[in-house]
C-alpha cells in the first residue's frame, strides 16, 4: 500500500502525521561531484574560444550567455533557440523561453554582456 503525503508547511508528513525522512544528498553530492562550471572554468572557456576558433566572439558570448543565463543547450541553439528578437535594447533585457516544463523567463543583461552581444551598443 503506497504511502500518502501531504504537504504542510514545507516539509511533507504522511498521512498519518508523521514527517517523512529526507534523503541524506551530501554522501550522494560526495559520490558523484559537481555538475557545474566555476567562473574560473567559464573564462578559460572563453578565452579558449577567443584564441582558437574562427568563431570565437560569437562562442566566447554564447559561454557567458549560457553560463550566466542558466541556459540548456536547446534553449542557446535547438528549435525555440534565442532570437535577436528576444533582446530588449531599450531595457537591457532578454527573454528566454524555456524547455522541459519550466516558465519562461526574463533576463537583465549586465553591461558587459549587452558590449559582447552589440560591440557597438552605447557609442552613439
Amino acid at each position: 500500500m503506497p504511502v500518502k503525503l501531504r504537504l504542510v508547511g514545507s516539509s511533507p508528513v504522511t498521512e498519518n502525521g508523521t514527517k517523512r525522512k529526507m534523503p541524506n544528498r551530501r554522501e550522494n553530492d560526495r559520490l558523484r561531484g559537481r555538475f557545474h562550471l566555476t567562473e574560473a572554468e567559464v573564462r578559460l572557456l572563453k578565452e579558449t574560444a577567443l584564441r582558437d576558433n574562427l568563431y570565437g566572439l560569437r562562442d566566447a558570448t554564447m559561454i557567458s550567455l549560457a553560463f550566466r543565463s542558466c541556459l540548456r543547450i536547446n534553449e542557446l541553439l535547438g528549435k525555440q533557440a534565442l532570437q535577436w528578437s528576444d533582446i530588449n535594447w531599450e531595457r537591457g533585457t532578454i527573454h528566454i523561453r524555456r524547455l522541459k516544463g519550466s516558465d519562461d523567463s526574463t533576463h537583465r543583461l549586465q553591461g558587459d554582456m549587452i558590449r559582447e552581444v552589440d560591440p557597438g551598443f552605447g557609442t552613439g
